[in-house]
């Protein structure tokens, strides 16, 4: 999933509440499907993302630094287990 945020809508919360709704969908729709419970949710933030990093830090843990694979850029890389 990838999102982005209108200029005069930032800093309202909107990047939290979409992931929160998403992830909840997602979560309701592949369970019934999964042979196991509980699946992954992986994030490639920009190091130089501050806005992006903060709402990935509500969600994810702690970071390992990467290369994103697209633009060869350095990033940051969060994982989630979510049961």
């Amino acid at each position: 999933m990838g999102y982005a945020v209108a200029v005069p809508y930032r800093k309202k919360g909107l990047a939290k509440a979409l992931l929160t709704s998403s992830l909840e969908e997602f979560s309701g729709l592949l369970a019934k499907e999964l042979a196991e419970p509980g699946f992954y949710v992986e994030a490639v933030v920009g190091v130089d993302n501050e806005p992006s990093k903060r709402v990935a830090g509500q969600f994810f843990t702690e970071p390992k630094e990467t290369v994103d694979g697209e633009s060869g850029l350095p990033a940051l890389h969060y994982i989630k287990l979510v049961e």
